[in-house]
């Protein structure tokens, strides 16, 4: 699959609320209670929402096609995770 397609997730809201910046315990707690297999990343701490900011938060889990650069699959959310996942296996 590296070869083919990457595989680019941003956790872009922690808690307690969807607009408090997510912390590493956030960003472990999504990887581990949603079983994400591929690398997720997070603002760093003291940015705010930049991700929210720059890329909105609607679609956060993205399949890139590397040939091409082209957006195979946009997702937002836990359950758009799946999706990505199963679109990637078919590759």
């Amino acid at each position: 699959m590296a070869d083919k397609a990457i595989v680019v997730e941003l956790l872009a809201e922690g808690s307690p609320s969807h607009t408090s910046p997510t912390t590493t315990d956030n960003l472990n707690n999504w990887i581990t209670t949603f079983s994400v297999p591929f690398t997720t990343l997070r603002d760093p701490d003291g940015v705010g929402l930049r991700i929210v900011k720059d890329f909105a938060p609607r679609e956060n889990t993205f399949v890139i096609e590397l040939a091409t650069m082209k957006v195979l699959y946009r997702g937002y959310g836990y359950t758009k995770v799946q999706g990505a996942v199963d679109l990637v296996k078919t590759l």
